[in-house]
């Protein structure tokens, strides 16, 4: 499955964006937002329960009021990255008009969020994409990653910034076009989850990527990572590799000889990251 981050029309991803990143102006303050502050200043109400794997958040509007839910059974704590990007998803469905608008008329009725791109459904996607761009205004996050490292040891850096998961920020960092990259999550029983291209020409050359586990070779840090070995110091394993090695099926032999970067480490029970880069 190839994901994106948001899959609407340009001038929809646009809006949305904006949108967010005007209430990260209003409610923020240099670039960091703190999405339950926005909640009580909106008035609405929010609750942390325990409810197994059944979903990650929920916003409710009930007795004129609106309510949001939050899945400690999956978001772990009150405060994890996780949890702030979910609070910060049910926001979206708040401020994006046509969301708060179908809650309200009835139209729609409250429904069960997985956040971080986990979803196919629009309406999740749009709710992740103003999560995104709520909690990594544009501007701050070029602006920070400049100063940083290509790659994990950079997206990590910005992670601990912005107080967010390393997938969102992850897949933040591919969509800014820092570097030709592409993100991968990845199951060890299903293999390739999900993976976000960059929007580069000379990434668009390359075809799919390897997608079952069985097919990574044996020094491959995605494989290190699924098997649950012990990372470096550094939280993530790398390693350099051709690009032959990710994309069997390229012809031309030059591509299939760039060099690639290969960073992967391991999120809990939410499977393993793979961040794979170009460099000269």
């Amino acid at each position: 499955m190839t994901t994106s981050l948001i899959d609407t029309a340009l001038s929809r991803a646009d809006e949305i964006a904006e949108l967010a990143e005007f209430i990260a102006e209003e409610y923020g303050s240099n670039g960091r937002v703190e999405p339950l502050s926005i909640a009580r200043r909106k008035n609405i109400t929010h609750s942390f329960g325990y409810y197994k794997n059944a979903f990650d958040g929920m916003l409710e509007y009930y007795e004129k009021r609106f309510h949001i839910y939050c899945n400690l059974s999956r978001v772990e704590r009150h405060d994890s990255p996780r949890a702030r990007f979910t609070l910060a998803h049910e926001l979206g469905h708040y401020f994006i008009d046509e969301h708060r608008n179908a809650l309200q008329s009835g139209f729609a009725p409250a429904h069960l969020s997985v956040c971080e791109y986990e979803s196919d459904n629009l309406v999740e996607r749009e709710a992740d994409w103003f999560a995104s761009n709520l909690l990594m205004p544009r501007s701050h996050f070029l602006q920070l990653a400049k100063d940083f490292s290509l790659g994990m040891q950079g997206i990590l850096a910005l992670q601990r910034h912005f107080q967010t998961s390393v997938t969102s920020t992850a897949l933040r960092y591919a969509q800014m076009g820092l570097v030709p990259c592409l993100v991968m999550k990845w199951d060890f029983q299903r293999g390739l989850i999900w993976k976000f291209t960059s929007d580069d020409k000379f990434i668009s050359q390359f075809p799919s990527p390897l997608s079952a586990t069985r097919a990574l070779p044996e020094n491959s840090p995605t494989l290190w990572a699924l098997m649950n070995a012990k990372p470096p110091q550094q939280g993530f394993f790398a390693t350099k590799v051709r690009a032959g090695v990710w994309f069997p099926a390229l012809n031309n032999p030059a591509l299939r000889d760039a060099a690639c970067i290969e960073q992967a480490m391991r999120l809990g029970q939410f499977g393993v990251l793979t961040f794979l880069y170009f460099v000269d």
